[in-house]
């Protein structure tokens, strides 16, 4: 089987190295593997809200870095960064290799645009394979979860 895909990958793309493709078949069946493992013991849920955390993670670490942003705007920014002011994401059961967003009815265009800058700058850091392996996120239905009670400082992201 792998020998099939190296032959497949080669003649997509000729100039990728063959033990480099073997580490990604390696790494995709491992990952397969660790996935079934945590959905047999129950412990995907626990596993996908740690992704939401990594999520809101590399977000807060955008800001951290975005120069072009005032700093008192980086605090109330950084503050509002708490997951309950974030789109709920599951697991695609057509696609392996996405997630479906549900947008927030309630959560202001300001901070949706925030958001959306903050994961576009942190995919142009990533590296043409890196950005190969992430995660495909696809926009759902409106989440119909509820507005949370707002935190004085963070009215503008609702």
């Amino acid at each position: 089987m792998s020998d099939f895909i190296i032959e497949f990958v080669k003649g997509q793309y000729p100039d990728e190295v063959e033990g480099v493709v073997r580490e990604g078949i390696k790494t995709n069946f491992e990952s397969f593997k660790a996935k079934k493992r945590r959905e047999e013991t129950g412990k995907q849920e626990e596993h996908n809200k740690k992704m939401a955390v990594y999520s809101r993670l590399k977000r807060k670490k955008g800001i951290k870095e975005k120069s072009s942003m005032p700093k008192e705007q980086k605090e109330t920014v950084m503050q509002s960064m708490e997951i309950q002011y974030m789109s709920s994401e599951q697991t695609d059961s057509e696609d392996e290799g996405s997630f479906i967003v549900r947008p927030l009815p309630w959560r202001s265009d300001d901070f949706d645009k925030l958001v959306k800058k903050l994961d576009q700058k942190h995919e142009n850091k990533l590296s043409k394979r890196s950005r190969r392996q992430n995660n495909i996120r696809k926009v759902g239905a409106v989440s119909s979860r509820k507005k949370p009670e707002v935190v004085p400082g963070h009215e503008w992201g609702v």
